[in-house]
């Protein structure tokens, strides 16, 4: 009887694309029509094209946390210094900033009519972009808060 022998795999695999080149392994978003994300590099907030991996734009910023708008027209960051910065994509401009909230952002979503960033506390802050202000706050979690997110229904 002849035996069978197993079939040879593969061992070596051609790469498309690489990602390394702006990516060291934090957070990172994409965007809601997939042509692009955004992720931190170093000191900068990278915007790369989903289809060709090369940086549409950078942002000379530190960030700690990151989301979009849901029309993917505004970036919202925060940073070291207890920032919230307001971007528009296109232009690369701070269109808003304010200033002083306490703890460290860990996550942010955005709604259509607020923007939630989430802090490395027991709370959940409620900030109107347009004005700057936090006009609610949940307390009374028992642990630290690491994420939200929003049901659209």
């Amino acid at each position: 009887m002849e035996t069978i022998s197993p079939p040879i795999m593969k061992q070596s695999y051609p790469y498309v694309s690489l990602l390394k080149q702006f990516y060291e392994g934090r957070s990172f978003v994409v965007s809601f029509n997939g042509s692009f994300l955004i992720c931190s590099y170093g000191d900068e907030v990278k915007l790369v094209s989903s289809s060709d991996s090369s940086t549409l734009r950078s942002l000379s910023e530190s960030s700690t946390s990151f989301t979009l708008s849901l029309d993917d027209r505004l970036l919202f960051t925060t940073t070291d210094n207890h920032k919230i910065q307001v971007w528009e994509v296109s232009s690369r401009k701070c269109i808003h900033s304010w200033k002083r909230y306490d703890g460290l952002v860990k996550s942010m979503a955005c709604h259509s009519s607020s923007e939630f960033p989430n802090r490395a506390t027991r709370m959940v802050y409620v900030w109107d972009v347009d004005s700057g202000f936090c006009p609610y706050f949940f307390r009374g979690h028992r642990g630290i808060v690491t994420f939200i997110k929003f049901q659209l229904n």
